[in-house]
């Protein structure tokens, strides 16, 4: 009898780390799946109610007659339109139409669909249950996705910078919220100053689409000239100005309102602010309201690059770019300042 190596009882009884680590993950998602599919059984049970009476459905050509009726106010019409739309015998099953109609039976006091009506109800309260799980389990993902892509885009990681600007937007879609759609602009924006060639691209879109700013083609023009990922947007949108399809500068007087609701709240926070959440929101709206060349902003954008400012650190290059603008649109405080810090552009 011929005994195997040492080596290979060890093959067979010890499987490497990363198989275990495979493995593990595997059984993780196996039994999530085996949890949906009972979740989802057991949300089909509770909508699988049987009808109180099977002669109580209508053919489906008595249907314009029975919803007449219904219309009418005719109880037991009522009721059988809603056992009509809860058996889905009439083109699709409806359990808010079905609902609707026993309950206008039920208040004319025909008390047969109640059974039915109460069973629908506990149906229908489970799936929003769930849903509103399903929706608050993926904000909370989204929170920690959140915060760990912060961390790393505060360290001037400009991938994590646009990730983060997905999930603001993400986020902005999902609650109407636009102070999001802000800082989804903001970490574009960043992350495009860094040289970013797809953040290029994407701060383009944004101006273009509106998102976080009211919509400006020519700055879209101006960022999608800096990418090599975008000419074909830039020469669409240069053709449709050309001809008059599309304006440089679509609405004024909203762009005006906006900066200078930027510049005002961006101030106030920059300079009284003690958390860090009023502070950050500060640094966004001075950042919104320079890009639209407001001078004050770019004096207060060129100062924080100077100082450094919560997580930006200092940068002198992009505290020079900034201040200059400043002082060529006319801001005092940027001259002076350029001044007393002996800042030199040569």
């Amino acid at each position: 009898e011929i005994k195997p190596a040492p080596q290979e009882k060890e093959r067979k009884t010890e499987a490497p780390a990363a198989d275990n680590a495979v493995q593990e993950e595997l059984n993780r998602r196996f039994s999530s799946l085996i949890k949906l599919i009972q979740e989802k059984e057991e949300t089909d049970k509770l909508l699988e109610v049987s009808v109180p009476d099977k002669k109580d459905i209508e053919p489906v050509e008595n249907v314009e007659k029975l919803q007449k009726s219904a219309e009418a106010g005719e109880p037991e019409a009522m009721y059988k339109l809603g056992v009509l739309f809860e058996s889905g015998k009439n083109g699709g099953r409806d359990v808010d139409k079905a609902i609707f109609w026993l309950e206008k039976a039920k208040e004319k006091g025909f008390t047969k669909g109640n059974a039915l009506l109460e069973k629908l109800y506990k149906g229908k309260d489970e799936i929003e249950i769930r849903e509103l799980a399903r929706k608050l389990d993926e904000e909370r993902r989204d929170r920690d996705e959140y915060s760990f892509c912060f961390e790393k885009a505060a360290e001037g990681d400009s991938g994590f910078m646009l990730q983060l600007a997905d999930i603001c937007e993400k986020i902005g879609k999902d609650t109407y919220s636009e102070e999001s759609f802000k800082e989804a602009f903001f970490w574009t924006a960043l992350a495009a100053e860094d040289g970013n060639y797809i953040a290029m691209k994407k701060l383009g879109e944004m101006f273009a689409e509106g998102t976080g700013v009211p919509m400006h083609f020519g700055k879209a023009i101006e960022w999608y000239k800096k990418t090599p990922f975008a000419k074909y947007e830039c020469e669409l949108m240069e053709n449709d100005v050309k001809n008059g399809i599309l304006d440089l500068v679509p609405d004024p007087d909203w762009i005006e309102e906006f900066v200078d609701e930027c510049a005002f709240e961006g101030e106030g926070r920059y300079e009284i602010s003690f958390s860090f959440d009023e502070k950050f929101s500060g640094l966004i709206n001075l950042f919104l309201a320079a890009e639209f060349d407001e001078p004050q902003s770019q004096y207060y954008i060129g100062k924080i690059y100077y100082e450094g400012f919560i997580f930006i650190k200092p940068n002198i290059a992009k505290a020079k770019y900034w201040l200059k603008k400043a002082m060529n649109n006319g801001c005092d405080d940027a001259t002076e300042y350029i001044r007393i810090n002996n800042i030199s552009f040569n």
